[in-house]
């Protein structure tokens, strides 16, 4: 089974450590924001899917560097629990996937990394604070093209673009911007 997945829900790679001070939330608070980025030229972006499931969108404080961390990953330990519960990744064939739109239903929910026990990797589940964000967004100029067996690749040309669109969280319109 591939996991190509919708080009809306996307995935870069997000290593950020949020800001501390945003209290632990077990549910969202209910407000949302719809973000959403589109490609002016549909053909020339492409990436090779990392079947890691984060999106595309990342999104920081204004006031900040850092993205938050919206996914935390498919075996991630929860540090309210730190129990190590089975987990079996999903089974997944990594395959180009063309890039034409972006889109993120954030509902101010973020991952802050942590520690329990003799220092086992955990993540506490936040919700960012009301406020002034950055969502953007990153793609590479590329080409599909299939590899021996048929399975689509993504060809990086090496040359990045990437958008970025202020907003207040929460807000009640469609927060857009176009690559």
């Amino acid at each position: 089974m591939a996991c190509a997945r919708d080009d809306r829900t996307g995935r870069p790679g997000q290593s950020a450590s949020p800001p501390p001070a945003i209290p632990a939330v077990r549910e969202p608070s209910g407000k949302r924001v719809h973000i959403a980025f589109t490609v002016r030229d549909r053909h020339a972006y492409c990436r090779q899917d990392d079947c890691s499931g984060a999106p595309l969108v990342t999104i920081r404080p204004a006031n900040a560097s850092t993205p938050l961390l919206l996914f935390p990953g498919t075996c991630e330990r929860s540090c309210d629990t730190c129990r190590d519960e089975p987990c079996r990744p999903p089974v997944c064939t990594k395959m180009g996937v063309a890039v034409t739109v972006a889109e993120l239903d954030w509902d101010g929910s973020y991952y802050e990394p942590g520690t329990c026990g003799a220092g086992v990797p955990c993540v506490t589940r936040r919700l960012a604070a009301e406020g002034h964000y950055v969502a953007e967004f990153c793609a590479a100029r590329g080409a599909r093209t299939n590899d021996s067996i048929g399975v689509p690749l993504c060809v990086d040309s090496g040359e990045h673009r990437c958008a970025s669109v202020e907003f207040d969280y929460p807000t009640t319109s469609m927060v857009s911007s176009t690559l």
